[in-house]
């Protein structure tokens, strides 16, 4: 028998598994061609703190001679955890055959390190059945890996417009619990069109497809300026932080709304917009201007949601956002095939977004993740008809960390093979009057009364992080925010 043909005894085990209600992992120990143990993951049925698929064949196969372990064989369906990779190597077995390590990267390299054979067959079957699983329960999933469980909720919001004061109670607890947990959540039922959705991504492919040479005609004559093109490794998000890091790999298109300028502010918070030349780029500025005014209108409608939650009367935002900072950066990842990376280079950096709150779309495909409470990134892909919603440092600052502005980043977005693919996103940033002063709220003060947070205007603040990200001068003003990075371990 061949080891496909080993690795199909795991994988029915597998199977078996998940027909009981556990985890589809299993595996099957093998000497000289005879099949010694099959087992497959048995927490959930066992309630079981160590019958993970190898540790389960092990189990079944009994008590075996050294020499025997020695010429063993393990497959098993996924990567094996440090406690099944600690159990192999204590018995001495030499060679394991490994189904797929797509959904989860294993202690392979410990294996290794100690002289056995890994091999990894790269089933689809294996991968298709731990990533229907993982689909279908991540917190199960998060729980038997033993990490904090991040899963962005899914909150349906069609209710709030029209629905009466009970069903728009229970909107506002659903956000609130997002805000509070995880700050992030995929929100349905928000009323923007397929044909709208359709009209941004024709305009992020109609300006991304413009020729390099052409593409920078369109770059603002100073940073300040937050409009037109950013080409590929001219920004460091992390510096927004005040943490170094190489220059991020993505390109960037920002338009916004505009107001007229406000005495005593900074000219550069309301700047006009760069628009591609209409030749070149048929319709950009009708399609942009589509996504602009939805994307606002779900701001607002989320803001409000917000104000609501937090107790403040639901028009709570509307006097320090009528006049909102607000913009649109259409980002294109497209790492060039054979680009040699340096070493920590990702898409874009970790870092917070700035303002109060942000509509994200994006092409699903993998590369955002997200700083859990665990100190771990955790990957997050958009659901279908869904739009990601995530929380910027105004509402942190607000609500004195009730509400999380969570870190994120973007991974250079690969295949299944580790090859380069192409993501587009779009991120509509709604962060409010630039004279709007950010003050901890008094229902979220601490017991004395006080915040660790200082008041700051929006055009302070935002300054401070576009200094960094855009005029790349490390920001001092962010160290509540880069202590963050110190727990991160993976």
């Amino acid at each position: 028998m061949s080891d496909a043909d080993f690795l199909a005894i795991a994988i029915e085990q597998a199977r078996l598994g998940r027909a009981e209600g556990g985890i589809p992992i299993g595996a099957a120990l093998v000497a000289d061609g005879e099949v010694l143990g099959a087992g497959r993951n048995r927490r959930v049925q066992e309630g079981s703190t160590i019958h993970h698929g190898e540790t389960n064949a092990l189990e079944v196969a009994g008590r075996q001679p050294a020499e025997v372990y020695g010429r063993a064989t393990m497959y098993t369906t996924l990567s094996p955890c440090h406690m099944c990779t600690g159990a192999m190597l204590l018995y001495g077995i030499r060679r394991v055959v490994i189904g797929e390590n797509r959904t989860f990267m294993g202690a392979e390299d410990l294996l290794r390190d100690n002289g056995v054979e890994v091999v990894v067959l790269d089933s689809d079957e294996c991968h298709d059945l731990m990533s229907e699983f993982i689909a279908a329960e991540p917190s199960l999933w998060n729980e038997d890996i033993g990490v904090v469980d991040m899963t962005v909720p899914v909150i349906d919001i069609s209710g709030w417009e029209s629905g009466d004061a009970v069903t728009r109670d229970a909107i506002a607890a659903s956000i609130d619990d997002a805000c509070c947990s995880v700050g992030f959540m995929q929100i349905t039922g928000h009323g923007i069109a397929d044909e709208t959705v359709a009209a941004l991504t024709n305009a992020i492919d109609s300006v991304f497809g413009l020729d390099p040479e052409v593409k920078r005609q369109y770059q603002p004559a100073r940073p300040s300026i937050n409009r037109g093109y950013a080409p590929p490794k001219s920004e460091r998000l992390s510096y927004s932080l005040g943490v170094d890091s190489p220059a991020d790999m993505f390109e960037a298109f920002n338009v916004g709304v505009t107001h007229e300028p406000v005495a005593g502010i900074d000219p550069d918070m309301y700047p006009e917009n760069i628009w591609p030349d209409p030749a070149a780029a048929p319709n950009f500025q009708a399609d942009a201007q589509c996504w602009i005014d939805a994307a606002g209108e779900l701001a607002r409608r989320m803001s409000s949601i917000f104000a609501h939650a937090l107790g403040v009367g639901s028009d709570f935002f509307e006097p320090l956002a009528d006049r909102s900072i607000d913009v649109l950066r259409m980002v294109n990842y497209a790492i060039p095939e054979g680009t040699a990376l340096e070493r920590g280079q990702l898409g874009m950096g970790a870092h917070t977004d700035y303002g109060i709150v942000t509509i994200l779309w994006a092409d699903p495909v993998p590369g955002l993740e997200i700083l859990g409470g665990d100190g771990r990134w955790h990957s997050v892909l958009p659901q279908p008809g869904a739009l990601l919603i995530n929380l910027g440092d105004m509402l942190a600052r607000w609500t004195n960390d009730r509400y999380r502005s969570t870190m994120h980043r973007v991974v250079p977005p690969m295949d299944a093979n580790g090859r380069s693919i192409r993501r587009r996103s779009a991120a509509f940033f709604h962060d409010g009057n630039a004279d709007a002063v950010v003050s901890t709220l008094s229902t979220c003060r601490d017991a004395d009364g006080g915040s660790p947070y200082e008041d700051v205007t929006v055009a302070e603040h935002l300054a401070q992080k576009l200094g960094g990200s855009r005029g790349l001068e490390l920001n001092q003003h962010a160290g509540r925010e880069a202590a963050r990075i110190e727990t991160v371990s993976n």
